[in-house]
């Protein structure tokens, strides 16, 4: 993906109500340097990721975080535990054959 000259992105900004801009967007706008342009994008995507969310736990009524729930903290206690997570963790993904669909999906990407 390649983003688009800034002179374009000023022209778009600068059709929009000036209401509805974010501050960074006005600052942007307006030349002034604040955020450089990857802090801009950077920022665009944040607020994206950050109303998906909301909209996701708008729809399906969620009240928690999305990764809560299922997950708990427990206590290392020594390092043949330690060992024990770590090849749970790795073997997690073999035993649901995670791997398998990935390797699928990107047979399928190349044959493209």
């Amino acid at each position: 993906m390649r983003p688009k000259p800034v002179t374009k992105i000023q022209e778009y900004l600068g059709t929009l109500d000036k209401k509805e801009l974010t501050i960074t967007q006005t600052r942007f706008l307006e030349n002034v340097v604040v955020f450089d342009f990857n802090e801009l994008i950077k920022t665009q995507f944040n607020y994206l990721f950050v109303s998906y969310v909301r909209s996701f736990n708008k729809v399906y009524d969620c009240k928690e975080g999305m990764f809560n729930k299922p997950f708990r903290c427990i206590e290392v206690c020594d390092d043949f535990h330690f060992t024990q997570l770590v090849v749970y963790i790795h073997a997690n993904p073999f035993k649901h054959g995670i791997p398998r669909l990935v390797m699928l999906f990107y047979n399928d990407l190349i044959a493209l």
